[in-house]
C-alpha cells in the first residue's frame, strides 16, 4: 500500500521537487519484518538535519569534486619522474608475467635482475601482484615499453587515488555524515599534500589504500543490510578485499574486522537475530565471497603457490619484521628502521599532517568523548578504531618503519573521514549558507597544505607542515625526497644545458647515488649519448674518474647535509623551498685526480699538497681523506694526519683504509697502543690494504708481543 508522506518544513528549508518525490513514496520490498535495522526503512517523518546534509546540492557537489579531483591528478601527474623503488616493482611485475606466460618455468620473480646483472632486494616476492600485472598488461597492450611506460603506471595509480577519495567519502555518508560530509571529506583529502602527493606515483601504498577503504564501506554495506545481504554489496566487497589482499599481506586486518564487527551486530542487535536463517545464510554467502577473493589472490601470487593455505600467513609474519635495514633521518640523528624509537611513528604524524586536521582530529576526539554519554557515537567510534588500531598495533610490535609513514597511509582516508564526519556532525542543524561559510573557513585553514601542492605537486609526498617550519627548517633533521622524484629534471637540465654531453666523441662518465633510475634515464631517453653511468656514494667519489655527477639527498649523511651541501663544483640544484633535493656536478677542477696520480707516483709532497689545496675548497668529499692522511704519515707530518682523520670521522668514522692509516700516523708518533687500536680496527672492517698485517705484526713485536705479533702474521698468510 503506498502512502503519501508529508513531512512539514520550515518555510526557509523547503525542500526541492526532486527531493519531495523521493521523500513521498515507500520504498520497495521493505518488509515489516523486526529484523530490519532503521537504517534501511526510510521513516515516516524525516528530520530537516537529515534532508540539509542530503540535499541535491551537495550531492551534485560532490561528484562534480571527484570529477575534478580524477582530471586534476590526470593532468597534473603526466610526466611527473619515477623512482628507483617503482622501478623494482615494475621489473618484478614483468617477471611475474613471464612466470605465467611460461607456465610456470621462468622463476625469476624471486630475485628479479636489470640489464646489468644488478638483482632487486630479496624480499621482493613478498609484495602482492595485483596492481603491476595490470600495469605490465596494459603496457604490453599498448605497446608502451619505449621509456614512457611509467606515465601508464601512474595514470592507473591515480585513479586508484580518486576511487580511494571516492569510497572513503561515500563512507563517511553511510555511516550518518550524509553528502555534506562526504564533501567536507573530498575537500580534505584532495588538500593532504601527503596523500596527493603519492596519489601521483605510489603504486604500492595507494591501490592498498583504496582496497582498505572500499573493503571497510562494502563491510559496513553488508552490516546494515543483514540479515539479508545483496548481491550487489557481496559482490564489491568480494572484489574490494581481493584487491586488498593481493597487493600486501596486511590485508589479513580486514578479515579481522569482519569477524570482529560480525560478532558486535549480533551482540548488540538481538532483534535481528529473530531471523535466524535468514542471518546463517547472510554469513555463509559473506564466507564464500572472502574464500573466492583469497582464491583469486593465490592464482595470481606466485610465492603462494608453494603453500597455498599458510604461505599468507607466513607472509604476514615475514613482513611485519621487515629484515631490510633502511638508514634514515629522524629528530636530527642518523637512525636505521630496524632500531627506529618508540616516539617516531607520532612524532613524524605530527610534523607532516596539516596543522588543520590535527585540531580537527582532536576536536573529534572531544566530540565522540561527549557522544559517548548520548549513545550515538557508533558511526566516529568506527572510523576512529580501523584508523588508529593499526598504527597502535605496529608500535607495540616494533613493525620495520622508514619514508615517514607511507606504510600507514591505507589509514589516511578513514581518519580524513573521521575528522570530516565530526565537522558534518557540527553543521547538520544550520543553514546552506552558514555550511558554506564553513566550509570556505575550512579552506582557508587548509590554504598552508593547498600552497605547498600548487607550488610544486610533484614533491608534495614529502610535505612537512606549519608546525615543523617546512622542508626549509626540517630538510637536515628528518627524510627528504624519499622518492627521488627530482632526478628526472635533474637529468633533463644536464642534458638540455651541458651541450659537450651529447657531441663528445669520447664517452661522458656520470657517477650517481642512484644508478638504476639514472641509467634508465639515460638509455631510454637519450639512447645516442655517449653516457657511461657509474655508481657512487656521496663519500667516496673523490677516488673515482668522472666527468659529472647526479647526487641525491637521499641516505646523505647529515654532516654533509650541514656543511658541505650542495657540494663543491655543483652547476645545478633542484630545489624546493630553498633546499637542494638533488644536485649536479660538473668535474672541472682535477686537482683531485692529480693529487690521486701523484700518490700513485709516490709523490708525497705534489699529492700532499693537491689534497690540502682540494680539501679546502671541498671538506666533504670524504672519499679523500685516507689517502691525504696517508700522504701526512709518508712525509712525517703525523700530527696533522691525526688532525685530518678526526675531521673525516665525523662521516667516515668506520672507513677501513682512514682507520688504517690512522694507525700509521700514531705509531710514527711512537704511540703504539692507538696504533694497535686503530689497525684493529681496520682488519675488522676488513681493509683491503693487507699491509695492515705486516705493519700491525710489527707494533706488536716492537711492543714486546711477540704471540700477537705471529698470529697478526698467520691471520696475513690466511688473507692473502
Amino acid at each position: 500500500m503506498n502512502t503519501q508522506v508529508k513531512p512539514s518544513f520550515p518555510q526557509k528549508q523547503r525542500p526541492t521537487a526532486d527531493l519531495r518525490k523521493s521523500i513521498s513514496s515507500t520504498p520497495k520490498n521493505i518488509s515489516s519484518s523486526p529484523a530490519h535495522t532503521p537504517a534501511t526503512i526510510i521513516p515516516k517523518t524525516i528530520p530537516s538535519s537529515i534532508i540539509r546534509t542530503e540535499t541535491p546540492i551537495w550531492k551534485k557537489a560532490f561528484f562534480a569534486l571527484i570529477g575534478v579531483f580524477l582530471v586534476g591528478m590526470l593532468t597534473a601527474g603526466y610526466e611527473i619522474g619515477f623512482h628507483v623503488d617503482e622501478m623494482d616493482m615494475n621489473l618484478y611485475g614483468k617477471s611475474v608475467w613471464s612466470y605465467y606466460q611460461t607456465g610456470g618455468k621462468d622463476s625469476s620473480y624471486i630475485r628479479p635482475q636489470y640489464e646489468d646483472g644488478t638483482k632487486v632486494g630479496v624480499t621482493i616476492p613478498s609484495y602482492g601482484t595485483f596492481f603491476e600485472l595490470i600495469a605490465v598488461g596494459v603496457n604490453k597492450m599498448v605497446g608502451n615499453e619505449n621509456g614512457y611506460e611509467f606515465n601508464v603506471r601512474h595514470a592507473l595509480n591515480q585513479i586508484f587515488a580518486v576511487l580511494t577519495v571516492l569510497f572513503a567519502a561515500l563512507l563517511v555518508r553511510l555511516l550518518g555524515g550524509g553528502y555534506l560530509g562526504a564533501v567536507i571529506t573530498t575537500l580534505l583529502l584532495m588538500s593532504s599534500p601527503t596523500f596527493v602527493g603519492h596519489g601521483f606515483m605510489n603504486t604500492k601504498d595507494i591501490p592498498f589504500a583504496f582496497g582498505y577503504t572500499a573493503s571497510l564501506y562494502f563491510m559496513v554495506r553488508l552490516l546494515k543490510e543483514l540479515p539479508r545481504v545483496h548481491w550487489g554489496s557481496l559482490i564489491g566487497f568480494m572484489v574490494s578485499f581481493w584487491i586488498l589482499m593481493s597487493i600486501r599481506p596486511a590485508g589479513l586486518i580486514v578479515l579481522a574486522y569482519c569477524g570482529l564487527f560480525g560478532l558486535s551486530y549480533f551482540l548488540l542487535r538481538p532483534a535481528a537475530r529473530t531471523d535466524s536463517k535468514a542471518l546463517l545464510y547472510s554469513v555463509l554467502k559473506i564466507a564464500a565471497a572472502m574464500i573466492v577473493a583469497y582464491a583469486l589472490t593465490v592464482a595470481i601470487w606466485p610465492t603462494l603457490h608453494k603453500n597455498p593455505l599458510t604461505g599468507y600467513l607466513e607472509l604476514f609474519n615475514y613482513v611485519k619484521k621487515f629484515p631490510q635495514r633502511v638508514p634514515l633521518l629522524f629528530n636530527g640523528q642518523e637512525i636505521d628502521s630496524l632500531t627506529i624509537p618508540k616516539n617516531y611513528l607520532y612524532r613524524i604524524l605530527g610534523l607532516t599532517i596539516p596543522a588543520a586536521l590535527l585540531f580537527g582530529f582532536f576536536g573529534g576526539l572531544v566530540m565522540l568523548a561527549i557522544r559517548l554519554f548520548q549513545c550515538k557515537f557508533y558511526s566516529e567510534a568506527f572510523l576512529l578504531f580501523v584508523g588508529l588500531f593499526p598504527v597502535l598495533y605496529a608500535v607495540s610490535s616494533k613493525v620495520n618503519l622508514y619514508s615517514q609513514w607511507r606504510h600507514f597511509l591505507f589509514l589516511y582516508p578513514v581518519l580524513v573521514g573521521f575528522v570530516g564526519f565530526t565537522i558534518a556532525r557540527l553543521l547538520v542543524n544550520t543553514s546552506l549558507r552558514k555550511q558554506l561559510i564553513s566550509l570556505g573557513v575550512l579552506l582557508l585553514m587548509m590554504s598552508h597544505p593547498i600552497y605547498s601542492i600548487a607550488k610544486d605537486h610533484k614533491y608534495a609526498y614529502f610535505y612537512y607542515n606549519e608546525f615543523s617550519g617546512g622542508v626549509k627548517k626540517t630538510f637536515t633533521d628528518y627524510e627528504s625526497d624519499y622518492w627521488q622524484m627530482s632526478l628526472k629534471p635533474s637529468v633533463e637540465w644536464l642534458m638540455n644545458n651541458e651541450s659537450t654531453i651529447n657531441t663528445s666523441k669520447d664517452s661522458v662518465t656520470v657517477i650517481t647515488n642512484a644508478l638504476s633510475a639514472t641509467q634508465y634515464l639515460f638509455k631510454k631517453r637519450y639512447p645516442n649519448a655517449k653516457v657511461k653511468v657509474v655508481y657512487s656514494g656521496i663519500k667516496g667519489y673523490g677516488s673515482l674518474k668522472w666527468d659529472y655527477a647526479i647526487f641525491s639527498c637521499l641516505f646523505v649523511p647529515r654532516e654533509v647535509l650541514l656543511f658541505g651541501w650542495p657540494p663543491y663544483g655543483t652547476i645545478y640544484s633542484e630545489k624546493l623551498d630553498g633546499q637542494s633535493l638533488m644536485v649536479v656536478m660538473k668535474h672541472a677542477d682535477h686537482d683531485d685526480e692529480n693529487a690521486m696520480k701523484a700518490m700513485q707516483q709516490l709523490q708525497w709532497g705534489k699529492a700532499d699538497s693537491l689534497f690540502t689545496a682540494y680539501l679546502s675548497k671541498n671538506p666533504t668529499n670524504y672519499g679523500l681523506y685516507p689517502p691525504a692522511v696517508l700522504a701526512k704519515y709518508n712525509l712525517n707530518k703525523a700530527n696533522e694526519g691525526i688532525l685530518l682523520a678526526q675531521r673525516a670521522s665525523v662521516a667516515i668514522a668506520n672507513d677501513a683504509l682512514l682507520r688504517y692509516y690512522t694507525g700509521l700516523c700514531w705509531w710514527s708518533k711512537g704511540n703504539p697502543k692507538n696504533a694497535i687500536q686503530e689497525m684493529n680496527a681496520a682488519i675488522q672492517l676488513k681493509c683491503q690494504d693487507l699491509t695492515v698485517y705486516q705493519n700491525l705484526a710489527r707494533v706488536y713485536e716492537q711492543s714486546g708481543d711477540k704471540a700477537n705479533a705471529q698470529k697478526t702474521l698467520a691471520a696475513f698468510s690466511a688473507r692473502k
